[in-house]
C-alpha cells in the first residue's frame, strides 16, 4: 500500500541500530579519544609547570588549541559517511535482497527516509557526545573557552551532512558496492585530478610556465569538495613570545565558516537529488557498474580522458629522461593508444563482459578519439598563448629578474625586463632544443608586479656555455653591480643604515685561526664606507659571489677573510632583504626564495649567541634582539679600499696581516 506521505520506519530504524551498532560504536569511541579523552589529558599534564614556563592557564588552553585541529576528525567523518551509505543502503546491491525489500508494505520514500535519518545520526549523535564530553572535561578543569567547541560541533555536523549527502548520491548511480567508494573518493578529487593533467600538459608545452603557476591560476578547487574543506577549513592559533622565555597561544580563530555552509547547502540539494534517483532507479539495476543508462557513455569517455592523458604524460616524461623522441608526437601517438584502451576497459566494466568490440563501439570510439585530439589541441593552443604573453610595461608595478638573486626595477627600469622576456621568446625554440642538449644551464625568473596587484611569473632555462644565448652572462652582468649587490649583501636600505661595531678574523702566517678582532664603531663605520667603494669598483663581488671566485686572487693566496659589521636600522624603519621584497612585491614562495638563498649563500647564515637569542638558534643575518643585525662578508687582498681602511683605523698592521 503506498503512501502520499513520508513516515519514518522505525522497524528499518532498529534493523539499521541492530545490525551496524558495532561501526556506529568505533565511530563514538574514535570521537572520544581525538576530542574529551584527548582534553583530559593534556589537561592533566598541564598541571604540571616548571618556573619561567607558561602558567596552568596558559598551558591547558594551548591543550585546547591544538586538540581543536579539525583534519583528524574531518577524514574520520569522510570515511565513515560512505560506510554508512553502503551499509544501510546494502540491499541496493543484490537482487534478490532489492526485490525483497521493495515488496514490504513500505514507500520507497519511507525506505530513503529512514536510511537518511539513520545515517545522520549515526553521524552526528557521537560528535554531539563528545562535544558534551568536553565541555564538562573544560569545565572540571577551569577552562572557560568553551564558545569553541561550540563552533567545533557546528562544523562537524555541516561536514556530515555535506558527506553523507555525497555517499549516498554515489549509492544512486551504481549497484555495486566497491563501485560507491570508487565514486566517492573519484568525486571529491576528480577535479584536482584533471587540473594536475591539465598543468603538467601545459608547462611541458609551454616554455617558461612552471606546472605550480599554471594551477595556482586556476581558481576552482571548490568543485573538490574534501580536498578543498581538509585545506582552508581548521582553527587557527595566535601565539606571543613571552618573557624571551616561551611562546604562550594568547587567542584561537577559526576559517572556512563559509565553505562549511556552502558544503552543508551542497549536501542538502545532494539528498533532494538522490531521492528522486532512487524513485527513478530500477530494481533490475542492483548488481550494475552504472545505474542509470545516460551515465555510461559519460563514464567510457570520462575514463578514457583521464586514463589517456595521465599514461601519456607519464611516457613523455621517462622518454624526455632518456632523450628519446620529441614530446608533441609522443603525446600524440600516446593519448590516442592509450585513450582506445582505457575507452574499452570502461566499456567492460560497464557491461561486466570482454565482449565489447562492436560496430556501434567503433563508431563511438572515433568520435571520441577525436575528441581527445581536440582536447590536446585546445591545451596546446593555451599553452601557446601563456607562452608569448607578455605584461604591458604601464601595467606593471614593479618586476624582479632572479638568477642568483632577485634584482629590482621598478618605473622605467621595467622595459629592460620586458626586453629580456621577449628576447628568450625569440630563441623559445633554440632554448629548448639547448636544454635537451647542454650540460651547464641556469634558470632564470622573471616576475612581475602588475598594477592591479596580480603577480605574473615566468621560469626559464638558459645555458651557461653558449656564446649566442648569453642571457645568463648578462644577468650576471647585472648582479655585479654596486646597488642591487649591496641591498642583496646587507638590506634594501643599505645606504641609510647605522653602524654599531664588527669583528674580523685574524690568523697566522700559516693560516691558523688566531679569533676575532673587535671593531669600534667608529672603526666600523669607516670600514664600510670602504666596503661600499669596493662594490663600486666591483672588487668586493669577486669574493661573494659564487661565479667570481675564479677571478680573484692568484694561486699562491687563494684567500678570503670574513668580516662582520654590526648596524641597526634608522628609527621607524623596517627591516627588508631583497628575498623578502620580492616575496611580498611578486607573490613568489617565501620558501623557493629561502632555498634559493640558503644554496648560495649558506655561508652567510650567521649564528646568533646572543643571551636574549631565546633559544631560537640560527637566524638569517644575524637578527639580535636589542634591533641589531650583522653584515657577514668576504674580503680579500683585491679589496684595496677595504684593506687600507682596516690598516689606517689599526684592525691590522698590513695586508700580509
Amino acid at each position: 500500500m503506498k503512501s502520499k506521505t513520508f513516515s519514518f520506519s522505525k522497524t528499518i530504524f532498529h534493523k539499521n541500530a541492530t545490525l551496524y551498532w558495532p561501526l556506529w560504536g568505533i565511530y563514538t569511541l574514535i570521537l572520544q579519544l581525538i576530542l574529551p579523552l584527548s582534553l583530559w589529558g593534556g589537561f592533566r599534564n598541564a598541571s604540571r609547570t616548571f618556573q619561567g614556563g607558561p602558567t596552568v592557564d596558559e598551558a591547558r588552553f594551548e591543550v585546547l588549541a591544538n586538540v581543536l585541529e579539525l583534519q583528524l576528525p574531518m577524514f574520520l567523518v569522510f570515511v565513515m559517511a560512505v560506510v554508512f551509505a553502503m551499509a544501510f543502503f546494502s540491499y541496493l546491491f543484490n537482487g534478490r535482497s532489492s526485490n525483497m525489500i521493495h515488496a514490504l508494505p513500505v514507500t520507497r520514500a519511507d525506505l530513503y527516509g529512514t536510511n537518511l535519518i539513520t545515517g545522520l545520526v549515526f553521524l552526528i549523535v557521537p560528535q554531539v557526545i563528545a562535544f558534551m564530553l568536553s565541555v564538562l572535561v573544560c569545565l572540571a578543569y577551569g577552562v572557560s573557552n568553551v564558545q569553541y567547541l561550540g563552533i567545533w560541533i557546528l562544523v562537524m555536523a555541516g561536514f556530515s551532512i555535506a558527506c553523507y549527502g555525497m555517499a549516498v548520491l554515489c549509492v544512486m548511480l551504481t549497484g555495486q558496492m566497491l563501485a560507491v567508494a570508487a565514486y566517492y573518493v573519484i568525486g571529491n578529487f576528480l577535479y584536482v585530478g584533471v587540473r594536475t593533467i591539465v598543468s603538467l600538459i601545459i608547462s611541458i608545452f609551454a616554455f617558461g610556465i612552471d606546472y605550480s603557476d599554471v594551477v595556482q591560476a586556476i581558481h576552482l578547487e571548490f568543485l573538490s569538495p574534501f580536498y578543498y574543506a581538509f585545506r582552508l577549513v581548521n582553527f587557527h592559533k595566535k601565539t606571543e613570545w613571552v618573557n624571551n622565555t616561551y611562546t604562550a597561544v594568547r587567542g584561537i580563530s577559526f576559517s572556512g565558516a563559509h565553505i562549511v555552509a556552502g558544503y552543508t547547502l551542497m549536501g542538502v540539494m545532494l539528498f533532494v537529488l538522490s531521492y528522486f534517483l532512487y524513485k527513478k532507479r530500477q530494481l533490475e539495476s542492483a548488481g550494475d557498474f552504472l545505474t542509470f543508462p545516460v551515465l555510461k557513455p559519460i563514464f567510457r569517455w570520462g575514463v578514457g580522458f583521464c586514463g589517456s592523458f595521465s599514461l601519456a604524460c607519464m611516457t613523455a616524461g621517462i622518454l624526455m629522461t632518456m632523450n628519446i623522441g620529441e614530446e608533441l608526437p609522443i603525446f600524440i601517438v600516446g593519448i590516442m593508444i592509450y585513450g582506445i584502451v582505457f575507452f574499452y576497459v570502461a566499456e567492460m566494466l560497464v557491461r561486466k563482459s570482454f565482449r565489447v568490440f562492436c560496430k556501434k563501439r567503433w563508431g563511438e570510439c572515433a568520435i571520441y578519439t577525436v575528441f581527445l585530439l581536440a582536447s590536446f589541441g585546445c591545451m596546446m593552443l593555451t599553452a601557446g598563448k601563456i607562452e608569448s604573453f607578455c605584461p604591458d610595461q604601464d601595467d606593471v608595478q614593479t618586476a624582479f629578474v632572479y638568477l642568483d638573486y632577485p634584482i629590482e626595477y621598478e618605473t622605467e627600469d621595467v622595459k629592460q625586463v620586458l626586453d629580456l622576456q621577449k628576447q628568450i621568446l625569440s630563441d623559445s625554440r633554440e632554448l629548448k632544443k639547448q636544454e635537451r642538449e647542454s650540460d651547464e644551464q641556469a634558470v632564470i625568473d622573471i616576475l612581475y608586479r602588475t598594477s592591479k596587484g596580480n603577480w605574473i611569473s615566468r621560469e626559464y632555462t638558459v645555458p651557461l656555455d653558449s656564446e649566442q644565448f648569453d642571457y645568463a652572462a648578462q644577468i650576471q652582468k647585472k648582479e655585479l653591480e654596486k646597488d642591487p649587490f649591496m641591498k642583496q649583501l646587507v638590506c634594501y636600505d643599505y645606504e641609510n643604515i647605522q653602524i654599531k661595531g664588527g669583528t674580523l678574523e685574524r690568523y697566522d702566517q700559516d693560516m691558523n685561526y688566531q679569533g676575532d678582532r673587535e671593531i669600534s664603531q667608529e672603526q666600523a663605520q669607516s670600514i664600510y664606507d670602504a666596503l661600499c667603494k669596493d662594490a663600486e669598483e666591483g672588487s668586493l663581488q669577486k669574493y661573494n659571489m659564487p661565479y667570481c671566485e675564479e677571478d680573484g686572487e692568484d694561486d699562491e693566496t687563494p684567500y678570503s677573510y670574513q668580516l662582520y659589521l654590526e648596524y641597526q636600522l634608522p628609527e621607524g624603519a623596517t627591516y627588508e632583504n631583497i628575498y623578502e621584497r620580492c616575496q611580498k612585491n611578486s607573490g613568489y614562495s617565501t620558501s623557493v626564495m629561502e632555498t634559493a638563498r640558503k644554496g648560495i649563500y649558506s655561508s652567510r647564515t650567521v649564528y646568533d649567541a646572543d643571551e636574549d637569542s631565546g633559544g631560537y638558534g640560527p637566524v638569517p643575518y644575524s637578527y639580535k634582539r636589542d634591533g641589531t643585525w650583522t653584515i657577514p662578508v668576504s674580503i680579500g687582498k683585491e679589496c684595496t679600499n677595504t684593506m687600507r681602511a682596516l690598516i689606517e683605523n689599526g684592525v691590522i698592521s698590513s695586508e700580509e696581516q
